[in-house]
C-alpha cells in the first residue's frame, strides 16, 4: 500500500517535465537549494543513525546532527519533495505532501517517540529538541 503512495511524489517531476514552465531563476536557485539541503540533511542523518547504531547499540542518539532535531531525516525529505513540488509551480505536488506528512510521517514520529522513551534520558532530550522542524518545539 505505501509503495503505491509513494508513486504520488512522481506527480511534481512529471509537472515539471511536461509543461512548459518558466520560472524565473532566482526562483529555481531557491528551489534547487532547498533539495540540495534536503538531501544533505536526509543522508547525513541516515549515515549519523547508521554509524551510531553500529558504534553504540542500544544507546538514544542526541548529539550531532540530531541534536537539536529528532526526525531531521524527515525535514530533509520535506525539504527535498518542497523543492519539487515548488518548482512543479502547482498546487498538486503540494497537497499530496501535506498529504503524506498528516498520514505517514507524522505517525511515525510519534510512534518512534514512543518507543525511543524507554530511554532515561529520552525525557530530556525530547525537552531539548523539536519533533520534526529544527529549533520549532
Amino acid at each position: 500500500m505505501i509503495w503505491g503512495a509513494l508513486t504520488l511524489y512522481w506527480i511534481a517531476p512529471y509537472l515539471i517535465t511536461s509543461r512548459n514552465i518558466q520560472a524565473p531563476a532566482w526562483y529555481q536557485a531557491i528551489c534547487i537549494s532547498m533539495f540540495a539541503f534536503g538531501v544533505f540533511l536526509h543522508f547525513t542523518a541516515d549515515m549519523q543513525k547508521h554509524m551510531a547504531l553500529q558504534l553504540r547499540p542500544g544507546q538514544l542518539i542526541t548529539d550531532g546532527i540530531m541534536a537539536r532535531c529528532r526526525n531531521i531525516n524527515y525535514f530533509g525529505e520535506l525539504l527535498i519533495y518542497l523543492g519539487f513540488g515548488l518548482l512543479a509551480m502547482h498546487w498538486l505536488p503540494i497537497a499530496v505532501l501535506l498529504v503524506m506528512i498528516a498520514a505517514v510521517w507524522v505517525p511515525n514520529m510519534i510512534r518512534k517517540d514512543k518507543s525511543l522513551a524507554r530511554y532515561p534520558e529520552f525525557e530530556a532530550y525530547r525537552q531539548r529538541s523539536s519533533l520534526f522542524i529544527p529549533f520549532i518545539a
